[in-house]
């Protein structure tokens, strides 16, 4: 005598033939059929392979260029064209209140963002003969980011306004 449920379910199923119903899919004796049936999760999304670790690497130091630029295009931007940006943000019928509480926000944001960029310029000048180079790839992409967002334009008008010629430019 069959002890288990699924020995005995199992014995009568060997036994009896598929059922025929509509739709001429076959159903078993406990009424499972293939009609609804979907993929399993592994068919459909397979388990990709692990990353190896340069490629981690290389991902991380793409990101930190991308996160670098994200981070310092509205800064350059704002810091280079910072009356026009503070009478975008305080609007157009701003009180002198107003516009000079936006000039103070706006220049503290500067001024914290250049601190941090300051900060993390210092930590990729320590970093320079490690291996990771993680601080060294979100400076320069936040240098090239405070480039891209002041703009050459932009620099070529203050430089024209201001009358710097290009001996005046260089440090020495």
């Amino acid at each position: 005598m069959d002890t288990s449920f699924a020995d005995r379910l199992a014995r009568i199923q060997a036994t009896q033939e598929a059922v025929a119903v509509p739709g001429a899919e076959a159903v078993d004796l406990i009424g499972q059929s293939t009609r609804n049936q979907t993929p399993a999760l592994q068919d459909r999304y397979p388990t990709q392979a692990p990353k190896t670790y340069d490629q981690r690497f290389k991902m991380a130091i793409i990101n930190n260029l991308i996160l670098g630029l994200i981070w310092m295009v509205p800064t350059g931007f704002a810091a280079v064209n910072f009356f026009a940006v503070v009478d975008f943000l305080a609007g157009k019928d701003a009180s002198a209140e107003a516009v000079l509480n936006t000039q103070v926000g706006l220049g503290m944001a500067i001024l914290v963002s250049g601190g941090l960029f300051y900060w993390v310029g210092r930590e990729a000048l320590r970093d320079l003969g490690k291996v990771h180079g993680m601080p060294l790839s979100l400076a320069i992409g936040g240098a090239l980011g405070a480039v891209i967002g002041a703009g050459p334009v932009t620099l070529m008008r203050y430089v024209s306004e201001n009358g710097i010629t290009p001996a005046g430019l260089l440090p020495f």
